[in-house]
Order: structure tokens, then C-alpha cells, then sequence
């Protein structure tokens, strides 16, 4: 590294400062309260300097040693840890005393004390014999013979060596074989040799080579590394403070530091030295003017510290916890007195940092030396959580030095933020990039020094690159393993944290990118990255990837669940990014590369059920998304598998895309054949071939009509089966403009239906939906256009017509969906033309509750109502079908151009048409209708109780000036005389005649309505007592009171007979009441009865009132008494 003139720094030494550079002065100030102290204290006591670690003891130590009144003897029990402590401090102690001192007896004594203490150096000498063993002696031999043994071994030509004895011996095998042996055997001789003699034979002893009995002399040197005893220190301290105190005793500042960074075993050893000093103080121990001068002095951390003291404790749950208490108790029985040394406020440390800045880039630009502060002030959690003065110099040391390290295009926050991170909180480098790769993560104290370009230049000094190559060094294998490994969260958190250095490296990966089988499994985490669209996605992946789609011609690929998740991902992306004509290729080279994954299999004779899987979800998927109508596709694979294919349900959803090939094509051909029954895989197949639109199914008819005629549709053993119908209504409803008349008017198909409906019944309602659909009006005539010659055929008819003239709600679901897949609904209108034909009402509910509206545009729609109120069928409600075809259809035009309309019949029609529409020339139109209506019509609907006098009502509330005349007169005349007299049952009068019997009576013109009026006037007083009670309720209003008195007065001397008749024993009531009606009606007493016709009759009268007669006649003839002043 080169230094920059402009960046020159000076290192800030790890020496303790001494001098208190912090405003407040905090170190100077305890270091003068503990020179008060020790000066004003005429005996030595113990004190704690308390303070975290790096909070300035050893400054306050630093600036105690500056004053030159005490002896200062400081001892660093970390720096010499592993060495025997007790010994090292003596030595150390006796060396600075004998910097204080200048007496040259008392440096001598002192200098003798330390050479018996540490007693320096000594030699000693050993001596050791050693010999040889007889068994070693002789394995020493046997050695040599081994490797004669051995030689002559290898000189045998071993192929002129047999087993079988042939009269002579290899002499040189023996010897050799004895010779290489001859070890072993002296092993085998000592064993024996040793369990002979009873010794141990595990004794390794017993086996050894050599003995020590030989003379050797080894000198070694010794040094005195041994530790003293708590005894030997104590009289040794004692020993070196009367050498040093023999004249005017001085005190002693004696400072133990570090006790609380050694390890716990060597800080309790120290602990109990420092018993020493302490055990002493008391004026009534020997040595106590000795020690008396000793002022220890130790700075810990007393958190640190405690823990050589912890206790462990239980809590009420039975839980370990830390009791602290003896270790206060200890610090409360070691310390005469404790000082805490505080944490530096914010102010203090920043304008020690200043200084430090100032000391060490003293030539550096104000504006770097200004983001070196911002980062580490910046960077703090709280106001407490403060830099220590090591930490401020190490800090400082490392910007300047990286400072220099790297180019200025790096800039000095950034240098400032890395050796924050690396130096100060300890990270590594791995940990620094994961940091920066979760910007989500950093805490808040950080994220504002975070920046774009911080990002780069923090990876550049990471990884020791320029800036430009710093994020795309940190971030390319992030993203590389995202896009690899399917991490979408990853690739959404990078481009969130890093925008646009993100996608410059995102560019340079795709664009490096030279091979589809990546753009496809990149697909997957670039899809579900983001949500919305983003140019960047589009100009660098989407539109690269196409490109490499539209000329890959590899299909040997992988074919397993990621790859058809891949494909899903790749169409979901063009989708986003109207790539339709991507999404085309996409899907053939899918199927291209199943077709080749297939064939290279089918060559092996292996067919994969998970394969058959990935692809079906993968092509159902893309065309359930993309809504695209692809083009078909003629899939060459093996016929095994395509039939296998076609059985999965979800095939049937693209079947009409991926189209068999010729050969697979043709051999389904075949499988229909006359007296052999069609199985499942077939009907599949060809369900699927319908399917298409576009294949040319034709011979597949042919060949089924031959299968359907075979042996007169009578089943022989498995020659027929429900497939056979199935099948049949696939090629009816496919080809909708083919002549079956073939077969639908020959009695065949009848007969299979016989016999295959009883294995599904579903046979029964196609083909009465099939038959419909052909017969249309005449279903219900199909007997006469089918020979009735099969009685298996004949059956199945009458069930096809009970079918129809039934209502049955499951039958007619079954065919209304039938119809509405077909498009074939309106045949429902021709269906209804017969009166017989209930099914269709029950189909039309149905169009209705589904709002079919489409199906309701018809050219003839009153006459489709006339034709449906003819079907008598309960619980239809044609007000819901008229409300239908006048919001759909033009049924106004519909009825106004109707030329006969029947009003009489069709009564319920035309009300509920007038209770939709108040059309004026709707109602122009009836009016001329009813007017040609005659007495037996209006007879009729009166006493059947219709809706014709409803229709007539509504005109006339239309129109008031709407009336009738003489059929409605002599129609409300015969029907009053007909129902309201007792010896006449003619006619019923129902409520709702009785309800709006005034109403019907204002239909009659005037000159009419008076002579209704004069006529049942007349009839009351005709038919007297015949008359019904009803009678008088409902016409009171229409009876014309002069003329029934004058009819009276006219015939009074009958009317009296009548009077006086109606009161002879026993009295006649039904009389009696008609004369009450006639009296109670002459108000002003216009009926002339005459003189003397009261005596006639009081006699009966009064004879009524004195016997037990009812109430009823007693009030009658109180009434008639009254009339005529006769006293009762």
C-alpha cells in the first residue's frame, strides 16, 4: 500500500492515556478523590475501582502513576497468566522497588531475595545400564537366518514342485521353509519356556529385547519454575518490605489489575494472596506495622468478577437461579471502599474522538473526517451504548489504514461503515455480505447510512474489487441460486432492496444465459417474484426466452413434476406479458417433448402413469389460464398409451386440441364390430374424437349402425351393452345435420335399449331425449313411424311416451341439460304442441328458475301459450312463461295478429297476458273479441268459474264505457234463477262471483242493466218463499222496490191469502220470512192491505206469541204485528 499524501494518518498506539481527555474531566477526578483518600488515611486499605470493561480504569490508573509521592507497583495478572503467579509477582515487585530506591545495600539485599525466590538454575545427573536379553539374542540370529530362508525360497522353480510323493525330497524346500520359520519357533520355545517356569506370560517383561544395565550418563538443565506456597509469599512479602521499609516506611500503592480476565481457578489463587494484605491490618496482629503502609488498589468488571463467586440457587418452581449474595458479601468483606468509574456521555467520547481524529488524520479533509464520526455516532443503539477509548483507536486505525488501502471511488463513509461492522462488532466478511443481502433485517440505528452506492462499495471492499464489480460480486450468486433453486421470496427481497443494481446484474445473468432448459426453469421464481407487471421482466427475460422458444429443436428434457411446474410458470409469464403467440409455441413444444419422452420409451416397451400425469395438469392448466384456443395437434405416440391418456378424466378438456394420429386413429376404428360389445377405453376414445369438432367421424356411424342392427338389436350374450347407446348419443348430438332416420325409425335400436336399460337407466332418458329431438311435435305419435314387429322394441316405446306424458323433475333435469349443452333448448316449444306432453312444462320451470332468456326469443309465442294451457298439468304457473316471452319475445305482435282466439278456452292466457301488459291495443283487440260472445259461454264460464269474467272486468276497468248486452242479460238471469232458488241446482255461484257479482252486473249496458233489475224484481215475487237467502244478500241493490209493490198491490188480495196461509198452525217460516223481506222492503207502507185483514189474522198471531214458538218466528210476526198495529 502506498500512502496518499491527502489520506497520511499516524497510528494511535494501544498505550493507557494520561491524560483525561473527556470534558467533564471524569478520570481526573476519581484519580484525585483516591490521592485524598490514600493520603489522608494514615493505614492501608483495600479499594475497588469499579467500571465496565474499556471504561477508563486503566487511564485513572495511568494518571495515579504519574505521582511521584507513593511508590506505585502495578501488576497485570492477565499478562501472566500460566506463569506462577505467585513467584512472578515478587519478582516483579522486588524489581520495582529497586527503581525507587538508590541505597546500593538495600538494591543488593533486594537482588539476593529475588535470586532465592526465583532459584535460578541447576544441573543433575542420572545414570542408567543397559544389555541384551537372551530372547533378544536369539530373535537377533533367527533374523539372519530368515533371510537365508527366504533366498533360497525364491530361487525354487515351484512348477516342478508337486504334493504327490514321487521317491525323492526337495532338499532346498525344506532347508528354505526351516530357515524362514526358524522366528517363530523361538517365539513358540519362550512360551512354552515361561508357562514351564510358572511366569506371567502377559508381562511384557518377559518378551523384552534389552535390559537396564547398562552405564550412561544424561545432564540436564533445571529452572525454577515451580510455584511458591501462600506461606513461602507471605514471608517472602514480609522479608522484601523490611528490606525496603528498614528506615522511613513509605506507602505503597499496589495495584492487582485484569483479575477479572483470567480464568477463574488462577483469579480466586490471586484472590487468596490479596488475604496477605488484608489479614495484617488489624492493629493487634505481629506484622501489622509492616503491612500497614500497603494501599491496594484493583480495577474490575464486576459483572465479570461476580461470576467467580456464583451460586446457584432453586426458586419456589423448583428452577435453578443466580445468588449473588455471597459474592457481595465477598466484595463487601474485601473492599474498605468502592469506586465506580461511569460510561462517558455522548459529549465526552465524541469530543475524545475529535481529538483522537485530529491526532491521527490531522491533514485529512474536514468533510471525511466528519462521515467518520456520523458513521460510528450514528451507528450507537442508545445515548448509553457508548465506544469505549480502545475501541474509538482501533476504529480510527483501520479507516486510515483502508482508507489508503482502496481507490477514492470508495468512499470514506463506506470504508468508516465496513470497519464499524468488521472491527468494532466483530463480522466477518461472510457475515458482512449476508447483512447487506437482507436490508430488511438491519436495524434501524444502520438503515439510514445504507444507500445504493454503499451497497456496492461495502461489496467492493468485501470481496477486493472495484466499485463497479462490487454488487454484482455480492448479489450474482444470490441471484444465480434463486433462479436455480426456485427462491422467488429471494429475487422479491433483492429487487425491493436493491432496485436498479439489481436488475443491471439480472440483465447480465439472462443475457449470459445461453440455453432454454434455464429460461424454462427460471421461469418458476421469476413469475411468483413479483406481482405486477415490470418492464425489466419483459425486455430482459420475456422477450429473450421467446426467442430461444421459437428455435429450440432439442426435446430430450427431463419430464418430471418441476418441469411441467416450469412450463405452468413460463405460460403464466407470457399471459402477463400478451405473449399469445409465445404461449402457442410453448404448448407445442410441451407436447413435442412429450411425444418425444414417449416414443424413446415406447421403444423400451415402458409406459410412465407420472408422466401421463404432469403432462395432462400442465396442458389442462394452460388452457383453463390462458383461455387460448390452440390449434389441433396430432400427438404420435404408441396406441397403449393413447388409450391410456383418454381414459384419464382430464383429457376430455383438451381432447378437441391433441388429436390422434393417422395409425391411432384407424385402429380405433376398428374396435366397433357387429356382435361384439364395445368396452369403456373405446367409448372413451371416441368421446374424445367427438370431442375435436374436426375429425371426420363418419365411418366410426357406419360401423356402429352395423354393431346396433346385428341380430335384430337382440342382445346374444356380450354382443350389446349401455356403450353401444352412449355412443350412439355422441354421434347424434355431434353430427346434428346426419340422417339417423336409419336408425331412429327402425326398431333395432328400441330393442338394444330393452336390454341395456336395465344396466343403466340412463338409457331410457337418452333416447327419450334423443327421440324428442327428432320427432319434435309428434314424440307422442312414434308408434306410428316405427314397425311395431319386436316386442322388446314395442316395450321400450311406451316407456319412451310414459317418459313425456309423466311430470317427473329428475327426468326433466336430465333432459334440459341435454338440450342446453346441444343448444337445442327451443325444441322444448314444438315439444308442447301436444296437449299430452306434461315433461315439457317441467322442462320450461326449469328454463325459467335458470333464466335460459336466450331460449325464450320465439316468432310464435301466443300461440306456444294457447298450445301449453291446453296441457293440464297441476302446479305449472304460465304467469311466469308470459312474463317471460314478453320481455324476450314480441308476444303483443304475437297476440294481436292471432286470428281466432277462443277466448272461452283460452281464458287463463289472455287474463295473465292483460295482467302483464296494460297494452292498449291488446285490450282494443279483446274487447272485439268478447262482444261475438254468446249466452251459453257466458253460462258457462260463470259456472265453472274461469277467468273470462276476470278478462271482461279488466276491459271494462280499461274502459268504462265498455258493456254488453243482451247474452250477459239473459246469461245473469238464467244463472240467478239457476243457482239462487231452492228447487233449482242448475248452477253453482262461487265466491269469487259472489265477491264481484255488482261488478259483473255494471258490464250490462243501461237499457239492460233496468231490465236485469225489473226481471229479478219480478222473479221475487213470483217465487216468494222459493227464493234462497244469497238471493236477497247479492241483489238488494238491483231490486226495483216500486215495482215489486206495485206487482203486490196489483194481486193484494192474493198476496193477503198468501199472508194469512203463512200463519195457519203449524206457521210456514220459509213464507213468513219472504213476507217479512216484502214489509220490511215497503217503508212507506205503499201495500194496501185493507180494513179489517189484521183481524184475519191476529188471532194466529197471538197464538204464536203465547205458545213455545222460536225466536226466529216470533220476530217475523212481531214484525207483520207491527205493520199492521196488531197488539201482541
Amino acid at each position: 500500500m502506498r500512502m496518499s499524501n491527502k489520506y497520511k494518518f499516524k497510528i494511535l498506539r494501544e498505550e493507557v492515556e494520561v491524560e483525561d481527555f473527556y470534558e467533564e474531566k471524569t478520570h481526573e477526578n476519581i484519580k484525585c478523590s483516591l490521592l485524598d483518600l490514600i493520603k489522608n488515611e494514615k493505614e492501608g486499605i483495600t479499594i475497588g475501582l469499579s467500571g465496565q470493561w474499556g471504561s477508563g480504569k486503566s487511564t485513572i490508573i495511568n494518571l495515579l502513576q504519574k505521582e511521584k509521592e507513593y511508590i506505585f507497583f502495578y501488576f497485570d495478572a492477565w499478562a501472566h497468566e500460566g506463569d506462577p503467579l505467585r513467584r512472578i509477582f515478587l519478582e516483579t515487585f522486588i524489581n520495582c522497588l529497586k527503581g525507587y530506591e538508590i541505597d546500593e545495600n538495600k538494591i543488593i539485599n533486594l537482588e539476593e531475595k529475588r535470586s532465592i525466590i526465583s532459584r535460578e538454575k541447576r544441573t543433575k545427573t542420572i545414570k542408567i545400564t543397559r544389555s541384551t536379553t537372551k530372547l533378544g539374542l536369539l530373535l537377533t540370529v533367527t533374523t539372519l537366518i530368515l533371510s537365508i530362508g527366504l533366498a533360497l525360497l525364491s530361487s525354487i522353480n515351484f512348477d516342478n514342485i508337486t504334493t504327490n510323493w514321487t521317491g525323492s525330497i526337495s532338499l532346498v524346500l525344506y532347508l528354505g521353509t526351516l530357515f524362514a520359520l526358524s522366528p517363530f519357533f523361538v517365539l513358540v520355545h519362550n512360551y512354552y519356556k515361561l508357562k514351564n517356569e510358572k511366569l506371567d506370560i502377559n508381562d511384557l517383561k518377559n518378551w523384552a529385547f534389552l535390559l537396564n544395565n547398562s552405564d550412561e550418563t544424561i545432564t540436564e538443565d533445571v529452572t525454577g519454575e515451580d510455584e511458591r506456597s501462600s506461606i513461602e509469599f507471605e514471608r517472602y512479602f514480609k522479608e522484601i518490605l523490611e528490606i525496603f521499609n528498614s528506615e522511613k516506611p513509605k506507602k505503597i500503592i499496589l495495584v492487582l489489575d485484569n483479575l477479572d480476565r483470567v480464568d477463574a481457578e488462577v483469579s480466586l489463587k490471586i484472590w487468596s494472596t490479596l488475604q496477605t494484605f488484608i489479614q495484617f491490618r488489624n492493629p493487634i496482629t505481629t506484622d501489622y506495622k509492616i503491612f500497614k503502609n500497603i494501599f491496594t488498589l484493583i480495577p474490575y468488571d464486576e459483572e465479570s468478577l461476580m461470576k467467580i463467586w456464583e451460586n446457584f440457587t432453586e426458586n419456589e418452581d423448583g428452577k435453578k437461579v443466580i445468588d449473588n449474595s455471597f459474592a457481595r458479601s465477598f466484595f463487601d468483606k474485601s473492599f474498605q471502599v468502592r469506586i465506580d468509574v461511569p460510561k462517558p456521555i455522548v459529549s465526552n467520547w465524541l469530543g475524545f474522538i475529535e481529538k483522537m481524529i485530529e491526532k491521527a488524520f490531522e491533514d485529512w479533509d474536514k468533510k471525511d473526517k466528519d462521515v467518520i464520526i456520523e458513521v460510528i455516532e450514528k451507528t450507537r443503539k442508545t445515548i448509553l451504548d457508548n465506544p469505549k477509548p480502545r475501541e474509538i483507536k482501533t476504529y480510527l486505525n483501520q479507516v486510515g489504514f483502508l482508507r489508503n488501502h482502496f481507490s477514492e471511488d470508495i468512499s470514506t463513509k463506506s470504508i468508516a461503515f465496513y470497519t464499524y461492522k468488521r472491527y468494532l462488532q466483530g463480522k466477518s466478511n461472510d457475515e458482512i455480505a449476508d447483512y447487506l443481502l437482507k436490508i430488511e433485517q438491519i436495524p434501524k440505528e444502520e438503515i439510514n447510512l445504507i444507500e445504493e452506492d454503499t451497497i456496492q462499495e461495502l461489496a467492493a471492499i468485501i470481496y477486493g474489487v472495484n466499485k463497479d464489480k462490487g454488487a454484482q460480486v455480492l448479489l450474482t450468486p444470490k441471484i444465480v441460486d434463486a433462479l436455480t433453486n426456485n427462491k422467488p421470496e429471494i429475487l422479491s427481497e433483492l429487487i425491493v432492496n436493491y432496485k436498479n443494481v439489481f436488475w443491471s446484474i439480472f440483465k447480465k445473468i439472462i443475457s449470459d444465459t445461453n440455453n432454454l432448459k434455464n429460461y424454462i426453469s427460471y421461469s418458476s421464481p421469476i413469475n411468483n417474484c413479483l406481482n405486477e407487471l415490470n418492464s425489466n421482466i419483459n425486455s430482459n427475460f420475456v422477450t429473450l426466452f421467446a426467442k430461444y422458444l421459437n428455435n429450440e429443436k432439442e426435446r430430450n428434457y427431463l419430464f418430471d413434476d418441476n418441469f411441467g411446474i416450469d412450463i405452468k410458470n413460463a405460460s403464466d409469464l407470457f399471459l402477463k406479458y400478451s405473449k399469445h403467440d409465445s404461449i402457442n409455441k410453448l404448448w407445442l413444444f410441451f407436447i413435442r417433448v412429450f411425444e418425444f419422452q414417449e416414443n424413446k420409451n415406447d421403444a423400451e416397451n415402458e409406459i410412465n402413469d407420472k408422466r401421463n400425469t404432469i403432462f395432462l395438469n400442465t396442458l389442462n392448466y394452460i388452457s383453463d389460464k390462458t383461455k387460448i384456443e390452440f390449434g389441433p395437434v396430432k400427438l404420435n405416440i404408441g396406441f397403449t398409451n393413447w388409450r391410456l391418456l383418454n381414459k384419464e378424466d382430464l383429457f376430455i378438456n383438451i381432447s378437441k386440441f391433441i388429436h390422434p394420429s393417422n395409425l391411432n386413429f384407424n385402429a380405433t376404428s376398428v374396435l366397433i364390430r357387429e356382435g361384439s360389445k364395445i368396452d369403456e377405453e373405446t367409448n372413451n376414445l371416441i368421446r374424445n374424437y367427438v370431442n375435436s369438432n374436426v375429425l371426420k367421424l363418419e365411418p366410426f356411424v357406419l360401423q356402429l349402425q352395423k354393431h346396433i342392427k346385428w341380430n335384430s338389436g337382440t342382445k346374444n350374450g356380450e354382443s350389446i351393452s349401455f356403450n353401444s347407446i352412449e355412443l350412439f348419443e355422441m354421434f347424434f348430438f355431434k353430427y346434428k345435420n346426419y340422417d339417423f332416420s336409419n336408425l331412429l325409425k327402425g326398431y333395432e335400436i328400441y330393442s338394444v335399449c330393452h336390454f341395456t336399460s336395465s344396466e343403466n337407466v340412463k338409457a331410457t332418458s337418452i333416447m327419450a331425449t334423443i327421440c324428442a329431438m327428432y320427432y319434435k311435435d309428434k314424440i307422442l305419435l312414434i308408434k306410428n313411424e316405427i314397425p311395431q314387429t319386436n316386442s322388446y322394441s314395442n316395450a321400450f316405446i311406451d316407456i319412451i311416451i310414459n317418459y313425456w306424458t309423466t311430470s317427473d323433475e329428475n327426468n326433466a333435469i336430465f333432459t334440459y341439460e341435454k338440450l342446453l349443452k346441444n343448444k337445442s333448448l327451443k325444441l322444448v316449444w314444438e315439444f308442447c304442441m301436444d296437449e299430452n306432453n306434461k315433461l315439457c312444462l317441467d322442462i320450461i320451470d326449469i328454463m325459467i328458475k335458470n333464466e335460459d332468456n336466450n331460449d325464450f326469443k320465439v316468432d310464435n309465442p301466443f300461440e306456444i301459450l294457447v298450445a301449453i294451457n291446453a296441457i293440464k298439468k297441476e302446479g305449472f304457473d304460465i304467469s311466469n312463461l308470459v312474463n317471460k316471452f314478453f320481455e324476450h319475445s314480441d308476444l303483443e305482435t304475437s297476440f294481436l295478429n292471432f286470428q281466432e282466439i277462443e277466448i272461452d278456452k283460452n281464458d287463463y292466457v289472455i287474463y295473465e297476458l292483460l295482467d302483464s301488459n296494460k297494452s292498449k291495443e291488446i285490450f282494443k283487440k279483446i274487447e272485439s273479441v268478447v262482444q261475438n260472445l254468446d249466452n251459453e259461454i257466458l253460462k258457462d264460464s260463470l259456472n265453472n268459474d274461469d277467468y273470462l269474467f276476470n278478462i271482461l272486468l279488466q276491459v271494462k276497468e280499461e274502459n268504462i264505457e265498455f258493456t254488453l248486452g243482451s247474452a250477459l242479460n239473459e246469461t245473469l238471469y238464467e244463472f240467478v234463477k239457476g243457482s239462487l232458488l231452492k228447487d233449482s241446482t242448475l248452477f253453482n255461484i262461487a265466491e269469487w262471483q259472489i265477491n264481484n257479482w255488482s261488478n259483473i252486473t255494471n258490464l250490462l249496458d243501461e237499457t239492460f242493466y233496468e231490465n236485469f233489475c225489473d226481471r229479478i224484481t219480478k222473479l221475487v215475487v213470483d217465487e216468494k218463499e222459493n227464493i234462497k237467502d244469497e238471493f236477497f244478500e247479492l241483489n238488494k241493490e238491483f231490486l226495483n222496490k216500486n215495482l215489486m209493490i206495485d206487482l203486490i198491490n196489483k194481486e193484494i188480495n192474493q198476496f193477503k191469502l198468501y199472508v194469512q196461509e203463512a200463519l195457519q198452525n203449524p206457521p210456514n217460516i220459509d213464507k213468513l220470512k219472504f213476507i217479512e223481506y216484502i214489509i220490511k222492503l215497503d217503508t212507506d207502507k205503499k201495500i194496501s192491505f185493507g180494513r179489517g185483514f189484521k183481524d184475519l189474522i191476529k188471532d194466529n198471531i197471538v197464538a204464536i206469541h203465547q205458545n213455545e214458538s222460536s225466536d226466529e218466528l216470533k220476530d217475523i210476526t212481531l214484525i207483520i204485528a207491527n205493520r199492521l198495529s196488531i197488539k201482541v
